[in-house]
């Protein structure tokens, strides 16, 4: 995985995959900015809208919406994720 890459996720904070996703980046030290979805209809639409389905974490990476596999195997490649200090788990809960 190359160091420059940028992650958006796209979520909700009741969402346990998304927390997941959050957790795995910061462990991992790969930069990421996490956008809060809009609550009910407005969210799945907004979901809908940026990588055509309802699906929750909408991922991008540069730009492009990647499927959760791929996510997910690109993550597995990226090493060994470190501990997450307190302060961390206290800012992504």
């Amino acid at each position: 995985m190359r160091g420059i890459d940028m992650y958006e996720v796209f979520g909700a904070d009741w969402c346990g995959t998304c927390q997941a996703v959050r957790k795995k980046l910061t462990a991992l030290d790969i930069p990421f900015n996490y956008i809060p979805m809009p609550a009910g209809a407005t969210g799945w639409k907004t979901a809908e809208k940026l990588c055509g389905k309802r699906a929750l974490p909408v991922i991008r990476k540069d730009g492009q919406c990647m499927d959760f596999f791929a996510f997910k195997a690109e993550l597995e490649s990226a090493g060994q994720p470190r501990p997450l200090t307190q302060d961390e788990l206290d800012e992504l809960e």
